[in-house]
Parts: structure tokens; C-alpha cells; sequence
């Protein structure tokens, strides 16, 4: 029923949703009624029904015999969802603090084996295309030969000339060759005056991934702005010592 959902956002379990939906039907009612209509045992409907009276639901009659109990007009839920919503106003400003400060904490993900860095790589190709812009660095030869799919699914997207790619690899024979057959306009290549081994690294909006090629492939993906900032300042520093490719 929606009127159970609804009374449960006031804090009421089930057992409390029919002692008060049982009190409302009874309008005055002594523990041993309300228990017997809302077929729950009798301590159990004493414990409600304090509860009840707490949350200004309903009032408790005392009397020398026996204490019966009222419900509370309905109204007094609208009155007790503003009383809470004037509460959680008051600890926002806390809780938007808060949640700042996890906003600023780099989250990390991490992917192992084959098919969880694919996984990775598929990401970044997603990102890529909506965003327009990513920054390579890394040893394509290696990569060819453990991931053989990654490098063609990123000259597919070469393609669409919206993509801007850099690419500063080892300038290994393999990757000397690849360069004069792939570089394009907007997938720019350039050789690493040192050479770069069993790495691959991706720099894209605010992430940073890491690729380890060596025997137990995995890669990290970090997401921070600031660091992200930092590393294609580095970048920019290798790139500017790269060797460029002949035409």
C-alpha cells in the first residue's frame, strides 16, 4: 500500500504502521484493543504505542483502571515532516563540508589481467570520443604485442578528425613504422629520446591511467583534477624534447 511506504519515511516499521493505522480506526482505544485490532501482542503494542506518542502521533489517556490512548490528528505528520526538514536544513552546510572534502580525494580503480585492462581501455575509447582530447605515453611495441586489439580500436577513432590524439612512445623500429603509416593531422606522434619500456599511460579529462605490461598485466586509474593538471604539465616537457616524425 502507499499509505504503508509513505509512514515508513516517518521512521515506522510494519508492526508500528498497523498499531497506528488500527489506533486511527479506533479513535480511543485501551492497549489490550489497539493489540487485538493490529493482531500484534500486547507488550509489544505498549512499546508502539510509547513510540507513538513520542513522535506526536498519538497521546496516552492515563486513568485509575486502565490507560487508553488516542491518535493524534493526521495533520501532524505534515507538521513533523517540516519540523524534519527544518533539522536537515540546519546540517547541511555540515554535510556539504563533508562531502566537499571526499570530492577532493582522488578515487582510485584498479584493473588486472587481460580482459579487466581491455575493460579499462574500452573506457578511456568511451571518454575519448565524447571528450575529444587524450595524451599517450608508452611503449606501443609492447602493447601491440600483448593487446593486439587496443591500437587499431584507437586509430578507428583517429577517424573522426573531432579526435585530438598525442602519442610519445619509445621509437622502437616497430614504432617508427607505425608512426609514418598512422600519423595523422589530430593523432600526432612523437619518439622518446630515452627509451620506455612495458608501460602504457593515458592522460584524458581529469584521469590519469597506467597500464604495467610486464608478465602480470594490470593497470591503475586515478581521477583528480590537480594531479591530472600536474602530469600534462610533465608531459608537455617530454613531448617538447620528442623526436617528431618525417613525413
Amino acid at each position: 500500500m502507499e499509505t504503508e511506504k509513505v509512514l515508513q519515511q516517518f521512521g515506522l516499521d510494519q508492526k508500528a504502521i498497523k498499531v497506528y493505522l488500527a489506533l486511527l480506526q479506533l479513535g480511543k482505544a485501551s492497549v489490550l484493543n489497539i493489540a487485538k485490532k493490529a493482531e500484534i501482542k500486547r507488550p509489544t503494542a505498549y512499546l508502539i504505542l510509547d513510540e507513538l506518542v513520542e513522535k506526536g502521533l498519538a497521546s496516552k489517556i492515563p486513568k485509575k483502571s486502565k490507560t487508553t490512548y488516542i491518535a493524534e490528528n493526521p495533520r501532524n505528520l505534515s507538521k513533523i515532516a517540516d519540523k524534519r526538514k527544518s533539522e536537515i536544513e540546519k546540517i547541511i552546510p555540515d554535510l556539504l563540508s563533508i562531502y566537499k572534502t571526499q570530492k577532493e580525494k582522488p578515487t582510485v580503480h584498479m584493473y588486472e589481467g587481460e580482459e579487466g585492462v581491455m575493460q579499462l581501455y574500452n573506457h578511456i575509447a568511451e571518454a575519448v570520443a565524447k571528450n575529444k582530447n587524450i595524451w599517450w605515453y608508452g611503449d606501443a611495441k609492447k602493447i601491440n604485442e600483448r593487446l593486439p586489439n587496443v591500437l587499431p580500436m584507437f586509430f578507428q577513432l583517429v577517424k573522426d578528425k573531432k579526435i585530438q590524439m598525442r602519442d610519445f612512445n619509445g621509437g622502437s623500429e616497430f614504432e617508427k613504422k607505425y608512426a609514418k603509416k598512422h600519423q595523422r593531422a589530430n593523432y600526432e606522434i612523437r619518439h622518446s629520446p630515452l627509451p620506455i619500456h612495458n608501460i602504457d599511460m593515458a592522460i584524458f579529462d581529469d584521469k590519469i591511467a597506467i597500464i604495467s605490461l610486464f608478465d602480470k598485466i594490470y593497470s591503475v586509474i586515478i581521477q583528480d583534477k590537480n594531479i591530472a593538471e600536474s602530469l600534462k604539465s610533465l608531459y608537455e616537457l617530454a613531448w617538447r624534447s620528442g623526436e617528431k616524425v618525417k613525413k
